[in-house]
């Protein structure tokens, strides 16, 4: 399993080191991504400028508005611009962004070396553990998308921690992984945890956190995880 969180220049993004699709996990830095907890011009200002930064096209994207349920849904271009109420999305259709805006639960990224797929999978404690969504995911993808388990790739981007939680989430989603048979080496994990991570060398936290909003009183916000069938650049 690979463990390394990247970042962009100005520290806005944070990427999975060699995952090859095209994804991201936006920053404190980058400002808050969800219209429930702050002003629309700049929600809207933030999402155009961290999608121009992916070279993605924001008009284009398909949002996840989770349910903490087990239905996980194939999207084609005719689903461009929806809010979709899911726990899961997956496309073969090129450029075609998913997104979601966790509050500390995983955000979980699949696709293949080649690129036959990508998918985005909201990982929270009731569907990890009553509706298995991960081994839900693997199975659609096998069984609909006619893609091997040791062909998947999955990143398991930056959520709550043990440290600060009662469940680890992380070991929820790898267990569930390794019933599936995917091999260790094509799973990435950030292993950041969305409460107490900071970034080297700052005293500033990576990503917004429900959890430590409501301990600390700190203003609330939400990063975003995006995805899209298009090579890493």
């Amino acid at each position: 399993m690979k463990e390394r969180l990247i970042f962009s220049e100005e520290r806005k993004i944070a990427y999975l080191k060699g995952f090859p699709s095209t994804h991201g996990f936006s920053t404190m830095k980058a400002g808050n991504m969800s219209y429930k907890w702050g002003p629309r011009e700049t929600v809207n200002q933030n999402l155009k400028n961290l999608y121009r930064m992916l070279a993605l096209d924001i008009t284009k994207e398909i949002h996840i508005m989770p349910e903490f349920g087990p239905v996980i849904m194939i999207v084609v271009e005719e689903d461009q611009g929806k809010t979709i109420r899911c726990d899961g999305l997956l496309t073969t259709v090129n450029d075609l962004p998913l997104s979601l805006c966790p509050a500390d639960c995983l955000p979980i990224v699949l696709t293949t070396r080649n690129l036959k797929f990508v998918g985005l999978i909201h990982g929270g404690t009731k569907n990890l553990i009553e509706y298995k969504i991960v081994e839900r995911a693997i199975k659609k993808v096998q069984e609909r998308l006619d893609i091997s388990s040791r062909e998947i790739l999955v990143g398991i981007g930056p959520g709550i921690g043990r440290c600060h939680y009662d469940y680890d989430l992380y070991l929820l989603v790898v267990d569930q992984l390794r019933r599936m048979k995917i091999p260790r080496e094509n799973i990435w994990i950030t292993g950041t945890c969305t409460y107490c991570s900071k970034f080297q060398g700052e005293d500033n936290y990576i990503f917004f956190s429900h959890r430590r909003s409501q301990v600390t009183g700190e203003k609330e916000g939400r990063f975003t995880a995006i995805t899209a069938l298009k090579p890493a650049h």
